[in-house]
């Protein structure tokens, strides 16, 4: 009776052991980002609003946020058309693309930046 015991003792710890180990290779993912699985030869995974595994060892994951960004713009002395200086102040909402070949290009640019980064790339470029 007791090696009976000591035997589903051993499988519980064992079956503990192997969903812990499986919960760590499944990432959620929300639909405001997507997940990117790098590492293997064949290119990146990417997972956008929903569910995704990360093959052991051979892939990394990372994240990039798809939502809007708010960024206050403010450009001092600037000329318009005939010479003129003005000073003009905005607001401008800067979202990265979900779909393909802009994605693809987002990921290039972006990945492994955080969002003030990519906040500050954005309002360079607008104030450009």
């Amino acid at each position: 009776m007791e090696a009976i015991l000591i035997a589903l003792g051993v499988l519980l710890v064992g079956a503990v052991f192997v969903i812990v180990t499986l919960k760590n290779f499944i990432y959620r993912c929300p639909p405001n980002q997507v997940l990117i699985f790098s590492g293997k030869r064949s290119g990146p995974r990417l997972t956008k609003g929903g569910i995704g595994y990360r093959v052991p060892l051979l892939e990394q994951v990372d994240m990039l946020d798809l939502s809007n960004m708010i960024i206050d713009l403010h450009v001092g002395n600037a000329y318009a058309k005939g010479g003129v200086p003005v000073n003009v102040h905005g607001v401008a909402n800067v979202k990265i693309a979900g779909h393909e070949p802009v994605l693809n290009n987002a990921i290039e640019r972006f990945l492994g930046k955080g969002r003030a980064e990519i906040v500050g790339v954005a309002k360079a470029t607008l104030e450009g």
